[in-house]
């Protein structure tokens, strides 16, 4: 036809399924003939969203799964584009097509699904492997992609894993659907403060001070939920990495918490005004100055309430257990020896 298409091409977009059976039967189909596009027929059947013909073009001859374009795309590539889920998921089951597989600007199916923000796409191709942490040429990562579309429309079925996810994550409920998918991108190992090659992290691209508090809270209890087994049974280090820039010390200490966790450039830098690791709201920060100051806060900050787990303990009871202030003023027996608490002492 006009657009060179073969017959295959054709039925595909027809969709007529006993024609399809009539074709791939035949021995002298060429499943590897381009249209004028460039696509071949299993292409035409990924970006039609036809999975019957997928699966049939498969059985027959699975070695063209990974087949790319004159642009790189492949058939995983067009499905997700398009959004066929159903698709994607038999190319990679019965086709084993590559998941992190580039195209000519180094963009991988996960990429793609990131920058149009399908939810369904991103934990299926998460589930069969696909690199959480993949860049495109420009150095851009999952993270840059769905949040640079913060209006996107979801389909009813989006919707409900996007609920689901909010449930499974403890967010508050009132996220837009973007924050969603960026909040799972991160609990699946998206790094918030990796930068492209124009220097831009994905907390650059939010506009809502809240949504940058939220991811930045998420990230922050990710990392510090579990440490190694390794690590515990090394010595503790009286100093730590700066949380944002991991490049020098931090020395910026928190009030009323107590947590040390910035350098002071990424204090003056970078506007936060809540704590990233227990989310209290800052009141004052001091920088510390030297050894003996970080020893101090290093005692302070280790011993964290066993109430709630975010708090530094600064009231101790007197059967001599410990909590943070919020805990102690509502607590009438201590919480480890259940002994009623007579009197409470202010450590600081």
């Amino acid at each position: 036809d006009f657009f060179e298409n073969t017959d295959i091409h054709d039925v595909i977009s027809e969709g007529d399924d006993e024609i399809i059976d009539r074709l791939v039967s035949n021995p002298s189909i060429d499943f590897t003939a381009c249209n004028e596009f460039g696509y071949n027929a299993l292409h035409q059947a990924a970006i039609k969203g036809n999975c019957y013909a997928t699966q049939r073009i498969l059985q027959k001859c699975r070695d063209i799964v990974d087949i790319q374009t004159d642009d790189g795309f492949t058939a995983l590539h067009f499905a997700v584009i398009h959004g066929h889920q159903e698709v994607a998921n038999t190319l990679l089951t019965l086709g084993e097509a590559q998941v992190d597989i580039q195209n000519h600007f180094q963009l991988t199916p996960f990429l793609l699904a990131a920058s149009g923000d399908r939810i369904g796409l991103l934990e299926l191709l998460l589930t069969n492997g696909a690199d959480i942490k993949a860049e495109d040429k420009d150095g851009n990562t999952c993270l840059h992609f769905a949040i640079s579309k913060q209006t996107i429309y979801a389909s009813d079925e989006d919707l409900k894993i996007l609920a689901d996810i909010s449930i499974h994550l403890g967010l508050e409920g009132d996220e837009l659907p973007w924050e969603v998918i960026a909040s799972y991108l991160v609990q699946q190992g998206a790094d918030i403060y990796h930068r492209n090659h124009q220097n831009v992290i994905p907390l650059d691209i939010i506009y809502d001070q809240s949504a940058i508090e939220k991811l930045v809270k998420l990230a922050s209890m990710l990392t510090t939920e579990q440490p190694k087994e390794e690590d515990a049974a090394e010595p503790q280090s009286n100093t730590r990495d700066c949380l944002l820039c991991s490049e020098k010390q931090a020395t910026i200490l928190f009030q009323p918490c107590g947590h040390v966790l910035i350098c002071d450039d990424c204090s003056k830098n970078i506007p936060i005004e809540k704590c990233l690791q227990c989310y209290e709201t800052i009141v004052n920060r001091l920088k510390i100055q030297d050894d003996h100051e970080e020893r101090v806060v290093d005692l302070v900050t280790k011993f964290t309430c066993k109430v709630c787990l975010n708090q530094s303990c600064n009231v101790a009871f007197d059967c001599g257990h410990m909590v943070c202030t919020k805990c102690g003023e509502r607590l009438e027996k201590c919480h480890e020896c259940r002994k009623p608490i007579q009197k409470k002492l202010n450590l600081f």
